[in-house]
């Protein structure tokens, strides 16, 4: 019994920090850049111009890094983010990102590539809402700071 209270409140503890860690990261009602959904989620407002940094890593990392300028419009919890400045390889106005938006700041879509592959990203807005950090966990990890 002595060992399993030692194991116990580590794992209480563990899980009270992970519900503090995930609530500090949902945007609250009424704050700036928010919307709240039809079925009363707050989520942040990402309808914006963004600057972006692409690193390109593993097997992508001799592509190097670019920043294209994107433009993210958003219906309720669905992204779009399109390229207002071309980047290396794809033309300005071509789509960089479809995704969806969660309340917690969990950000999950595709990315198309030039190679016509579509890339499984996920990632998370920042607390303040100004910064998206997204990644394929593989080759390529993108941010997004509001302008």
């Amino acid at each position: 019994m002595k060992k399993i209270l030692p194991i116990l409140f580590a794992a209480v503890l563990a899980t009270a920090f992970f519900l503090y860690a995930s609530h500090a990261q949902m945007p609250e009602k009424g704050s700036k850049n928010t919307m709240t959904l039809p079925n009363g989620d707050v989520i942040w407002d990402l309808n914006a111009d963004w600057d972006s940094y692409e690193e390109h890593y593993g097997a992508w990392s001799e592509f190097g890094p670019d920043s294209p300028i994107l433009r993210i419009k958003q219906t309720g919890n669905l992204l779009e983010v399109t390229r207002l400045t071309a980047c290396r390889w794809l033309p300005e106005g071509s789509i960089a990102f479809l995704g969806e938006l969660d309340k917690n700041g969990c950000v999950r879509g595709t990315s198309p590539t030039s190679l016509g592959l579509l890339l499984d990203i996920k990632g998370q807005v920042s607390e303040d809402g100004s910064r998206i950090v997204i990644d394929d966990g593989v080759k390529c990890r993108m941010t997004y700071t509001r302008k």
